[in-house]
């Protein structure tokens, strides 16, 4: 039961936001970027909400799937070589955005913006 299919490029994770649902993401379980994005926002002094807009931070495509559907996916994706796993949810509160809880970040149209 795919929803959507998402490259998470230019944008970042905002890109999310272009599917055509009136549903909000919350993007908790998050893999740990590679150790390239580190570097990136440790020398060009970058902020988590800038990181977060403008690069992938290592998960370059996301399926929006049916909860029940998630091992499914998962296990096709890993039977073709890939790393797959869980990062998050859709959810009907907060229509529109992207919410990376571990970063206190919220994103809704092109930018994210850290929140109390």
């Amino acid at each position: 039961s795919v929803k959507a299919l998402i490259h998470i490029t230019g944008d970042g994770f905002l890109n999310l936001t272009r599917v055509a649902a009136k549903v909000g993401y919350v993007l908790d379980a998050l893999p740990p970027a590679p150790p390239i994005f580190p570097l990136i926002q440790e020398y060009g002094e970058i902020a988590d909400a800038e990181m977060f807009s403008v690069f992938n931070m290592g998960v370059g495509f996301c399926f929006v799937v049916a909860p029940e559907d998630a091992d499914e996916v998962i296990a096709i994706a890993e039977s073709h070589g890939r790393d797959a796993f869980t990062i998050g949810r859709a959810t009907t509160a907060n229509p529109g955005t992207v919410s990376i809880p571990a970063h206190g970040l919220i994103g809704e149209g092109k930018v994210f913006r850290k929140v109390s």
